[in-house]
């Protein structure tokens, strides 16, 4: 079996060639001819042949870097390389210059791509696996004296709910399952000659309910296409979707300032509705510092409908403790520390896609409190109309003085379970 690995950048000494330098950006007008040079350094001491290919360098439909053979690609310059010996040997601790020609065809614009392999498989390997390694020179080729074009074709936009079992091969697997609702497939293809990306913004309306459902920042780098490939690109979408009529506006920067726009019509049917609100709480753990007896203290957080219905929610801090499993319980509130701090208001009601501040504030403990943390839980009670009630917690940490913080572990034990091993231990807060 022999394994093949593509260093495209950084150095590399594995097979024992040092090559420089990884990246060649270049450029020349039609029908010229453009020369450059390549270092070789034999690092072994062993003679050595550096094997030299040609192959097309772009980025594919997924967003993956691809050096391969791909014969339809029509903004590769890898046929226009030539070297005069693909196959230069190498003794050890020699340094050589390869030449390298690039012969422009006279009727060509825009940007070309090319990968230099230089084969720095290392010597002497025996066994059934053998590793090779391909050490990458970069090419990117720019056309002077013709105009670059920055163009996009938008093709389709797809939604897939993130718990479905019937997504596409290409479905990023970081998404399956999430606490992300909705997953969008975004599919355009490059028809200008430059690289461009999508450097802007994506809404998501409701033309049924009249209402913008979701906004997200679409980022050049992440959202690159190279002349002549479709691009699919996945956004997570973090608020619940209606049924009905959607659009989806994309509006970007595709490259040296050219802006583009464009809007799809797309219908969303069968989506299964929560019985339950969907919202989102900006602070996963709410943390107020004592500083002085008797001083007010406040602090504040937002919370997010991100439904398309109007949520109701109601506040109540209660007390809380740790069971042995992890698990987070209440228990009675220490009234000396939060017997005074309230929540305002107590209850609201929060409009589809909006956000509201909460407030918690009161006077703080009489006295000062031993040095160290102390707990309570802010349990949040909400529901959508005519619909049932549902609850979660947020941990409140009021803290003072100078905190040390250390564990014990105990009880180590370790069980042999066929081939797996299985650990337990007791770990203590000390």
């Amino acid at each position: 079996m022999i394994l093949i690995v593509f260093i495209p950048v950084g150095v590399f000494a594995l097979g024992g060639l040092y090559v420089m330098p990884l990246i060649e950006n270049l450029h020349g007008a039609p029908g010229s001819q453009v020369n450059f040079t390549t270092s070789i350094t034999n690092q072994s001491n062993v003679q050595l042949t550096a094997a030299i290919s040609f192959k097309d360098f772009y980025v594919d439909s997924n967003g993956n870097y691809s050096m391969t053979s791909f014969a339809s690609y029509t903004h590769s310059c890898a046929p226009w390389i030539t070297t005069p010996s693909t196959a230069p040997v190498v003794s050890a601790g020699q340094t050589i210059q390869v030449p390298f020609t690039i012969t422009i065809p006279s009727n060509v614009s825009g940007e070309y791509f090319a990968a230099i392999l230089i084969n720095n498989t290392a010597p002497n390997q025996t066994g059934n696996i053998i590793v090779g390694v391909n050490t990458a020179v970069l090419i990117t080729l720019k056309i002077d004296n013709v105009p670059m074009t920055y163009q996009a074709k938008f093709e389709s936009v797809k939604l897939y709910s993130t718990s479905s079992k019937d997504l596409p091969s290409n479905f990023p697997s970081s998404l399956k399952g999430s606490e992300i609702p909705y997953a969008l497939e975004l599919n355009y293809t490059n028809v200008g000659n430059s690289v461009i990306g999508l450097d802007g913004q994506l809404r998501i309306v409701s033309d049924t309910l009249h209402q913008i459902v979701d906004t997200t920042s679409l980022a050049r780098q992440s959202t690159l296409a190279f002349p002549g490939i479709t691009r699919t690109v996945w956004i997570p979408v973090y608020q619940l979707v209606p049924n009905g009529d959607i659009r989806v506006l994309v509006s970007a920067n595709l490259g040296n300032g050219i802006m583009t726009s464009y809007s799809f019509s797309m219908k969303v049917t069968n989506q299964k509705i929560s019985e339950y609100p969907f919202l989102n709480i900006d602070k996963p753990i709410i943390r107020i510092p004592f500083k002085i007896p008797n001083a007010f203290l406040n602090t504040s957080f937002n919370i997010q409908n991100l439904d398309y219905r109007i949520s109701n929610v109601k506040f109540e801090i209660t007390g809380m403790r740790e069971t042995t499993d992890g698990s987070i319980v209440e228990a009675p509130l220490n009234d000396e520390i939060f017997g005074n701090l309230k929540v305002y208001p107590n209850s609201l009601t929060i409009y589809p896609y909006s956000s509201r501040n909460v407030v918690i504030a009161g006077k703080g403990p009489a006295t000062a409190p031993a040095s160290g943390e102390y707990y309570a839980l802010l349990k949040l009670t909400g529901s959508v109309e005519n619909g049932p009630a549902t609850s979660a917690e947020v941990p409140i940490i009021l803290y003072s003085g100078k905190l040390v913080k250390s564990i014990a572990l105990s009880d180590f034990e370790v069980t042999p379970d066929g081939s797996n091993v299985d650990i337990a231990l007791n770990v203590q807060n000390t």
